[in-house]
């Protein structure tokens, strides 16, 4: 079966990714506002997924993957 890749890179790579910048502190969510963005119910399922890994919430996964894709 084909790994499942996000933007060309595998769940692995973001999850690592993932880890090195994301956004846990108090500090930092505490100056964040609310956005409403509206996904593929496949995609919407795969940040769950993600986010269950991680130990983390789907808003914590966005937020680490915009991070990465702006650098």
């Amino acid at each position: 079966m084909k790994e499942k890749t996000v933007a060309g890179r595998s769940r692995q790579n973001l999850v690592e990714s993932y880890k090195k910048t994301s956004y846990t502190s108090k500090q930092s969510l505490s100056s964040t506002d609310p956005v409403t963005v509206r996904f593929p119910r496949e995609l919407l399922t795969e940040v769950e997924e993600a986010a269950e890994q991680l130990g983390t919430n789907r808003s914590q996964v966005i937020r680490s993957a915009v991070k990465e894709v702006l650098g």
